[in-house]
């Protein structure tokens, strides 16, 4: 039994195609898995922009490497703040 899936590029071409998005953003949480993804897509997927979520409740340092990461690759950083004391 095959397993076949598209590839990524082949489902972003896809769900472009599909959606006629106005815009498109990768999410930048700043973890492990993030880094890498952001990377591809900024690669691959013309257009997009990288975007960080600041709950407020997070490591400034965390942050603080996803704002010195997108500096370092000339990436332009949305970052979006929760209303102060929103969280919960």
């Amino acid at each position: 039994m095959s397993d076949h899936r598209p590839d990524p590029r082949t489902i972003i071409d896809r769900a472009i195609a599909d959606f006629a998005p106005v815009a498109i953003y990768v999410g930048f949480s700043g973890g492990n898995g993030s880094r890498p993804l952001v990377k591809w897509c900024m690669d691959n997927v013309p257009g997009c922009e990288p975007v960080h979520f600041n709950t407020g409740i997070g490591i400034e340092a965390g942050r603080q490497w996803v704002r010195d990461t997108c500096k370092a690759f000339g990436w332009n950083l949305h970052e979006i703040h929760a209303p102060k004391d929103s969280y919960q």
